[in-house]
């Protein structure tokens, strides 16, 4: 498994290629809880591909963890139908799949659009009621 990483304004977009297995999972898992925990993250696994079960549990592990500790989940786009079948099973609700990047990043931006309208409508003052 190969990766590639782009950067799409605050974005990350990583293009995951080649087969899953077992010496390529390793090094992902280490650069997903290292590097990409904290980052906007977008996962295209449009060129990736695996033969049997030799790599793909290790796979989906990493990918939970990361779900479980990413800041901002887990999000993939132009995931087959065969993926989506192994993740329906395996994984639970902390993930997306989207058709495209398009679609991801809009979706990064509404959420972000909404947690700012939400400080803002909570905004407050604290003050010493004793000196009003």
């Amino acid at each position: 498994m190969e990766a590639k990483v782009r950067e799409e304004g605050e974005f990350l977009v990583i293009y995951l290629a080649g087969k899953i297995d077992l010496d390529s999972v390793d090094p992902f898992r280490h650069t997903c809880q290292k590097h990409l925990i904290h980052q906007k993250v977008i996962f295209n696994l449009n060129s990736l591909s695996f033969v049997g079960s030799s790599g793909i549990t290790s796979f989906l592990e990493t990918l939970t963890e990361y779900a479980k500790a990413a800041t901002h989940g887990l999000n993939m786009v132009e995931v087959s139908s065969e993926f989506k079948k192994i993740f329906e099973a395996n994984l639970d609700e902390n993930y997306q799949v989207f058709e495209c990047e398009q679609e991801a990043f809009s979706k990064f931006k509404a959420i972000q659009s909404q947690e700012q309208t939400l400080v803002a409508s909570n905004d407050f003052v604290i003050g010493n009621p004793e000196k009003n």
